[in-house]
């Protein structure tokens, strides 16, 4: 068994388009199956104006992504739109995008260079112009040795040479915290000032200036004035923007969090009419362990609190943020695919390599407890393909099979893996 960890992410989106929130069907959500690995093996999305798509992501041994392969629902058959594959050779990296016009038709390329510390450094895109790789789009970004990006700055190539776009150059006081950023950008052949950032600091407050470059000269234009707790989470965000030599009141958010310290409510506030008016909300309930349990979200509407549907963001362990349009997820924590070494005795677990695989995968599966085992190949349809084990006596303990693929038709299947009442799956690419 290779050491990557796959986990199987699944999900359902609802995308409701009506322009009052009673028309909100309550028994339907968006929602998410995730192990809270930071590999995601897979997205399914439903939505009810689209259909169902999704997204498959292999990965190698050091957990960098291999291929990225996206499908649409065709009627019960999968169809793929887009796809992008990966190389990794040294700090260099090189994502290459395809979409599906009968046949792949090459889009795009990246080739990120990365420092040392896996702290990316140019990147680089080209477009694909039907007979070679041109030149596109470059950022460039800077570091301090703290880890803190100092510079980012993007470019268009133009003519024969890199042309400038914009520029971030960042700012740290002793403590290593932002006290601010300038923002410029390319007119004129030269960087010309748009908007600076000035932080400070007071106990528990973090103030944020706004200023933007007006007739030669910095104006005053936005005040943000951040109150945190003890451990840094937010509590309350004030904005308010500079009109007749006064700051006027324009939104406040209010943060609640339980004795964790993990999120349980947000709370949106406009001005209006000289008080603060609810405007939206957003509630969670998370486990023992933080995790997000559930996520939704409500707007004021005659007095009363109304599931309303609006972009909802979730984060995976690798930080990335997955964005849906919808008014509730509920995220279910289900079994994992770890790492042999740190897998206990008594899980119920299936993993397979290679995968993608071409003429072949060896199927490994743990028992927790002796049974009766069956293990299903099950193809994107829902339906067996292949039965490799059925009700078999098996004892507790590792085991391993091979399972042939060269007879499969190239695509998504899922191995299902039964014990009593016990129930796994593993998601399983076939390529040729």
């Amino acid at each position: 068994m290779k050491p990557i960890q796959i986990i199987i992410f699944f999900c359902f989106l609802l995308c409701l388009f009506s322009s009052s929130t009673s028309a909100i069907e309550k028994t339907k959500t968006a929602q998410i199956l995730s192990t809270g690995s930071d590999l995601i093996e897979s997205i399914l999305v439903y939505s009810q104006s689209m259909g169902q798509y999704r997204t498959s992501y292999t990965y190698n041994e050091d957990g960098n992504y291999l291929t990225s392969l996206s499908e649409i629902d065709m009627g019960g058959n999968w169809m793929a739109t887009e796809r992008e594959t990966y190389t990794h050779e040294g700090n260099t990296s090189i994502m290459i995008t395809e979409f599906f016009e009968g046949d792949w038709v090459k889009s795009s390329r990246t080739t990120d260079e990365m420092d040392e510390n896996g702290n990316l450094l140019i990147s680089t895109q080209e477009k694909w112009s039907g007979t070679e790789w041109t030149l596109y789009s470059r950022q460039t970004m800077s570091w301090d040795e703290n880890g803190n990006v100092t510079m980012n700055m993007s470019e268009r190539w133009q003519g024969n040479a890199w042309v400038g776009s914009m520029r971030f150059t960042f700012e740290y006081d002793a403590e290593g915290e932002r006290a601010g950023y300038l923002f410029e950008r390319w007119a004129n052949n030269d960087w010309e000032n748009v908007e600076k950032i000035t932080d400070n600091y007071e106990d528990q407050k973090h103030i944020i200036l706004v200023e933007r470059w007006t007739d030669g000269q910095w104006v005053e234009t936005q005040l943000e004035t951040l109150i945190l707790d003890d451990d840094d989470n937010w509590l309350e965000y004030l904005y308010q923007v500079w009109e007749d030599g006064q700051w006027v009141n324009q939104a406040i958010e209010y943060y609640t969090y339980d004795e964790n310290g993990y999120m349980l409510e947000y709370i949106y506030k406009e001005w209006q009419y000289g008080s603060w008016q609810d405007s939206f909300k957003e509630v969670y309930t998370n486990d023992e362990d933080g995790k997000m349990l559930t996520y939704e979200n409500f707007s004021w509407n005659e007095e009363q609190w109304e599931p309303s549907e609006t972009y909802m963001y979730f984060q995976d362990a690798r930080e990335r943020e997955y964005v849906f349009i919808g008014y509730k997820l509920e995220v279910a924590f289900v079994g994992a695919s770890p790492v042999a070494e740190n897998r206990k005795s008594d899980d119920l677990y299936i993993g397979c390599y290679p995968n993608p695989a071409n003429v072949k995968t060896e199927i490994e599966y743990n028992i927790g407890k002796s049974g009766n085992v069956s293990i299903d190949l099950i193809n994107s349809a829902g339906r067996v393909e292949k039965s490799i084990l059925s009700n078999q006596k098996t004892t507790a303990g590792l085991h391993s099979l091979n399972l042939p693929t060269d007879d499969l038709v190239p695509g998504a299947y899922f191995i299902s893996i039964r014990n009593g009442s016990e129930k796994a799956i593993k998601k399983l690419m076939v390529i040729r």
